[in-house]
Order: C-alpha cells, then sequence, then structure tokens
C-alpha cells in the first residue's frame, strides 16, 4: 500500500475480488484469517492479533509513531500520531478495558473499498468494539463512507463501533489556556538565581562569634548570603539573606 514520498506500507493485502464484507487478520502466529462479516466473529480473539498493517516512517512526516503506556493493561500500546496517543490516554482514564489492539484487521467492504481499523477494544463487560481516530477537522466525504461501512460490518458482526474525532477542540482549548496563563506569568518579574561558591565568598561561619567575638550581640554583623542573578531586562542585581547556625534554628523551633 504505498504512502506519501511513495513509501511502502507493510500490510495485508486487500482481496483482488472485492464483493462482500470480510474481516482480514494475522493471528499471534502469523497465520493469515479471511471470514465473512457474521456473527461467528463476534468472539474471534482479534486482541491477539498481529498489526495488520504497520505504516513506515519518512523523513518530514507530520505525525509521529510511537508507544503509549496503557496504565489499566500495564503494558505499551502502539499509535500511528500524537492525536491516536491523545484518544489512548482517554480510553486509559475514562473507560474500563482489559484489552486494546493496534491496527488489529483488515476490513472488505462489499463496494471495493476496504479500511484497516485504528484499534480493537475488549471492554471489562466482555463486549468487543473497533475504534478509529480521526481529526474531525479532516474528516472528508470518504472518511464518513469509510465510517458508515465499517459500522455495518460492526453491527453485523455484533461488535461496537466507536470513534473518538472531538479531542482536538479540547486539546486546542488546553493549549490556549496553557499560553494564557504564560503570557500572564511573564508579566511578572523573573529572577535567575546563581548562588556564590565557596571558592568567591570563602568559607561561611561556623557561629557568628568567630566572625566578630566584639559584636555577636549586634545583628547587624549576622554573616549574609549573597544572591546575584538576573532580572527580567536582563540587569545584575544581588541581594543577601542572614545565615544562621545550628543553635539558632534549635531556639526558632523551639519558639515556634
Amino acid at each position: 500500500m504505498p504512502g506519501k514520498n511513495k513509501q511502502v506500507y507493510k500490510a495485508i493485502a486487500a482481496p483482488p475480488m472485492r464483493t462482500r464484507n470480510l474481516a482480514v487478520w494475522l493471528d499471534q502466529h502469523g497465520q493469515k484469517h479471511t471470514e465473512l462479516a457474521g456473527p461467528a466473529l463476534i468472539h474471534q480473539p482479534l486482541e491477539l492479533a498481529r498489526r495488520a498493517r504497520e505504516p513506515v516512517q519518512y523523513k518530514q512526516q507530520l505525525h509521529r509513531h510511537g508507544k503509549y503506556w496503557f496504565a489499566q493493561l500495564g503494558h505499551h500500546v502502539w499509535h500511528e500520531s500524537m492525536f491516536e496517543k491523545y484518544a489512548l490516554t482517554f480510553l486509559d482514564f475514562l473507560g474500563n478495558v482489559s484489552h486494546v489492539t493496534a491496527q488489529p484487521c483488515l476490513l472488505v467492504f462489499d463496494d471495493g473499498t476496504y479500511h484497516y481499523p485504528d484499534y480493537f477494544v475488549v471492554h471489562d463487560d466482555g463486549s468487543r468494539a473497533l475504534l478509529d481516530v480521526h481529526f474531525e477537522q479532516l474528516i472528508t466525504d470518504k472518511t464518513m463512507r469509510t465510517f458508515a461501512n465499517t459500522k455495518k460490518v460492526c453491527d453485523a458482526i455484533g461488535w461496537k463501533y466507536e470513534t473518538f474525532t472531538h479531542g482536538l477542540a479540547s486539546r486546542r482549548g488546553q493549549k490556549q489556556a496553557t499560553a494564557n496563563r504564560r503570557a500572564a506569568q511573564a508579566d511578572q518579574p523573573r529572577k535567575r538565581t546563581h548562588w556564590m561558591s565557596e571558592r568567591d565568598r570563602g568559607p561561611l561561619p561556623a557561629t557568628i562569634a568567630e566572625t566578630r567575638p566584639d559584636r555577636q550581640n549586634d545583628k547587624s554583623a549576622d554573616p549574609q548570603i549573597t544572591l546575584i542573578y538576573l532580572d527580567t531586562a536582563g540587569i545584575r542585581r544581588s541581594d543577601s539573606i542572614p545565615v544562621i547556625d545550628s543553635s539558632q534554628l534549635a531556639e526558632i523551633c523551639q519558639s515556634s
């Protein structure tokens, strides 16, 4: 199956004669199965199937392949794009599932077209479903026909058919909220703190008495640490922080 830049996908080939609704998949041993889409398929273990389609990566591709750690299942689930990863995150935290399989099968439709669903999902209640993930803004008439054909096949088998298409608006809303929050934070003065090394400032005194025994009661003589930083305008500034020893810290803790 040719992809962008004439790259070739590793995929189960669709049969030349496509006049009936069929399901084609590879079991866990790599053996190919082709069955009519009907009730006999409802209990076929597609959750153990190998991926029916493996897209290859190419230079300057806009989507990112990867693996999502599915917390409910305790293992990774492959995804073809970050939007699919986003859908898996929703499924992981909002659904109760026992199996999720990526690119589980090839569906052949009686109108001559075919489709590789994105995921096969087994819910905790035993129900099974095919899940397709697609940007709402990129759905075309061809996509809608594919969705309709897939739902027709799922209804014939007894599976549910689920689509994830509306997450993009929520994602954009989250990104806009993050951008607004960062813009508000940018208005606040920010400091980059650099602690002086012992080589620059010398060793710190253990007690005030060691520094100036004659002025140990003078609070203005307390040893201090100097913080040097750059403000948001890039101007170098410095602040001083008093240093207390362990005995003073104990007194403060007892008084509090």
